[in-house]
């Protein structure tokens, strides 16, 4: 057996297997938005007794606006109409829409339909995630938040994102790889528990721009 097969790194996507997180753990860490002038069209209360964090918004001013670019928010529901002043963006839900998504094109939003809608609207639909139509049940929500959920926070999925998110603002591979096999070695090498992965991600979520700072966190993780 050779050297470099015993010695062979291990791939985020093996320690994601590795480390077991839990549907609940995933479930609670994820941050939900929702944005509708019309908060009561949604099972808000129902979804957050079933232990959905969600922050409910009507509308969006310069400051949510900034919160929703930095990527605080894992999942943002979106309604398209009555949310933005025209001093803040224009074409009020899908002109949100069209700044996040060129912000940060990983970024998960859900646009919110009542099912009639004019032909110009079309492309507020095409550039989200996903659809949820109007009126809402409890159910529906439930199990769309839960498949969003479930495909896209794993450890690996959220490593994927942020490398995507880093690729789009110039960060070549050499240092894409440089970041990854420090972290792929500080995992393997102090065994940290998916909490405080997931527990650094989150922290670090809403500063994708800065996210050479995972460094620091892989050098004290587990300490």
């Amino acid at each position: 057996m050779s050297w470099w097969f015993v010695h062979k790194r291990k791939s985020i996507a093996e320690i994601s297997n590795e480390i077991h997180v839990s549907f609940e753990e995933l479930k609670k860490r994820t941050r939900i938005a929702v944005i509708d002038d019309d908060i009561n069209s949604l099972p808000i209360e129902s979804l957050k007794q079933d232990n959905f964090a969600i922050d409910t918004y009507e509308t969006v001013d310069a400051l949510l606006l900034q919160k929703l670019e930095r990527g605080y928010y894992d999942i943002i529901i979106l309604d398209i109409k009555g949310i933005a002043s025209v001093d803040i963006v224009k074409n009020d839900g899908l002109g949100i829409l069209q700044y996040l998504k060129e912000k940060n094109p990983t970024q998960i939003i859900v646009a919110c339909s009542s099912k009639k809608f004019d032909p110009s609207q079309c492309k507020f639909f095409n550039l989200a995630n996903d659809v949820l139509d109007k009126p809402i049940t409890f159910i529906e929500c439930k199990e769309k938040l839960e498949q969003i959920i479930s495909d896209n926070m794993s450890i690996e999925n959220r490593w994927n994102a942020l490398t995507q998110y880093l690729r789009s603002t110039g960060i070549g591979e050499k240092t894409l790889n440089k970041i990854e096999k420090s972290l792929i070695h500080s995992l393997c090498k102090k065994k940290s528990t998916a909490e405080k992965i997931l527990q650094h991600m989150d922290e670090h979520a809403p500063a994708y721009t800065l996210a050479l700072q995972i460094i620091n966190f892989i050098v004290n993780v587990g300490k």
